[in-house]
């Protein structure tokens, strides 16, 4: 073996017990004995879930940047990790509403969710007849980008501005003016009004791929940040974290995984610490942005690194809607069968001016009744394993946790075939996953999704439809 790959494996399986051994010396002295109970069953759970993933990746071996390195810590520090820091600082609540006595069941069905997702996401499926296949494709159309590079280019230019015309346009009928747009609300003027392009507005998503190309094929590196400096910009009005961090990890994906290498620490750590940042800075002007003050409010007293942390670490305080779902559903309420997930992931798209009295998420509905109206103030979000819980039960938790253990292992497929459609669209997926996993709101995700990699099967079609004739 590898020293390299050896020494860190050492380092993984040191960290992950030095962590539960920490939480088992730092267990506070002073629990009642239900919270006693509730601490030791979530501290098995990270060593059940957590020692699972560690023995899977030590004996396989994964790379950095498959799927699984993405899902698993983040559901682990979300469900076994959070919960036990929660009760360490005595932060027993959702804003003051008591849901802890779903710890049981919903520590169980998380558990049983990241075991199913394991097993599906090793075990093999395909023959080799299928691969040989697939090797066939991918040489057809990496014949067919070779000889189009201009076009393609060509095609992510128009992609972009026909991305960044439907932001612009969507800001502008809200009432923001150009200089307010463009100086983040440091200068200009807002005036609130009711219009907006509405569903239309996802058209947006398309200036991220057309950026990805140009970093493939085109040597105008001021072009390239002049786009993308401005593509993020936008996105920063809107105050959407997620798709700033894939903005800012496609291209670090992208890079690596077309050269086949993994980053060193230096990149990593950075990296990581620009992240957190960025989610907390975000989390700060999702207001300020808004309300006219933007950059001004960087001299604030109240931007600090402590509230950079907690902004950071309130990502992962979405266990307790699981926690409060397991007490609600289906005691008080049915589960609800689809209605998000499927009839209003469909509904979504289609505009109100077409569908006035399109339905609301039945979740955000019942919010108030299993989480209290905190909230529904406060615009709580859920985990992903309670849209899942909530839709479908347990039952639902298993299938769709299998399910998406093999959407992580196609997407795998996708980087093995070094085709660039491929990458990008893998590039852009990678980071996608943190969304997925910790923001259960599956009409947003898929529709996302959807514009998200529109411009490269757009690009592959048109492409390749050209060549054949």
């Amino acid at each position: 073996m590898n020293r390299n790959k050896l020494s860190t494996k050492l380092i993984l399986v040191f960290c992950f017990f030095l962590i539960g051994i920490l939480f088992m010396l730092y267990k506070p002295d002073n629990l009642t004995n239900v919270y006693n109970g509730y601490y030791t069953f979530i501290l098995f759970s990270y060593f059940l879930v957590g020692g699972a993933f560690v023995f899977c990746i030590t004996i396989k071996g994964i790379y950095i940047f498959e799927p699984i390195t993405m899902v698993m810590p983040l559901t682990i520090i979300t469900f076994s990790v959070e919960p036990l820091i929660c009760i360490i600082s005595g932060d027993t609540t959702l804003l003051g509403f008591e849901v802890f006595e779903g710890c049981y069941k919903a520590t169980l069905i998380y558990m049983v969710a990241s075991l199913t997702y394991l097993f599906g996401y090793f075990t093999k499926i395909r023959t080799s007849n299928e691969k040989k296949v697939v090797e066939k494709e991918v040489t057809i159309r990496n014949k067919v980008i070779v000889n189009n590079k201009k076009k393609i280019l060509f095609l992510a230019y128009i992609f972009w501005i026909v991305g960044f015309s439907v932001q612009l346009l969507d800001f502008l009928k809200q009432g923001y003016s150009y200089d307010y747009i463009f100086s983040l609300g440091a200068a200009g003027s807002f005036e609130a009004t009711e219009s907006s392009l509405g569903a239309i507005t996802n058209i947006r998503f398309f200036m991220l791929a057309p950026l990805l190309y140009l970093d493939l094929y085109s040597d105008k590196k001021a072009l390239k940040w002049t786009m993308r400096i401005l593509a993020i910009l936008l996105t920063m009005l809107r105050t959407s974290r997620w798709i700033i961090l894939i903005y800012i990890l496609s291209p670090i994906v992208l890079h690596y995984v077309k050269e086949k290498k993994k980053p060193s620490k230096k990149v990593l750590i950075p990296t990581f610490i620009l992240s957190v940042f960025l989610i907390g800075a975000m989390q700060y002007f999702r207001a300020s942005i808004r309300d006219g003050s933007g950059l001004d409010s960087l001299g604030s007293s109240g931007f600090s690194v402590s509230y950079i942390w907690g902004a950071f670490q309130l990502n992962f305080d979405l266990f307790k809607t699981l926690y409060g779902a397991v007490v609600y559903f289906p005691g008080e309420h049915a589960f609800t069968l689809g209605k998000q997930m499927i009839f209003l992931t469909i509904a979504t798209i289609i505009p109100r001016a077409i569908w006035p009295t399109k339905p609301i998420s039945v979740i955000e509905e019942l919010k108030a009744n299993f989480l209290g109206s905190g909230a529904v103030d406060g615009h709580w979000a859920y985990a992903q394993l309670t849209e899942f819980y909530i839709e479908f039960g347990i039952t639902g938790v298993i299938v769709l946790m299998f399910g998406f253990s093999k959407l992580c292992k196609y997407l795998i497929k996708l980087c093995k075939t070094n085709n660039d459609h491929n990458l990008i669209i893998y590039s852009i997926m990678f980071p996608m996953l943190m969304q997925l996993v910790i923001r259960g709101y599956m009409p947003n995700n898929f529709w996302s999704v959807i514009f998200l990699l529109l411009p490269i099967w757009a690009i592959n079609i048109i492409i390749r439809l050209k060549w054949k004739r």
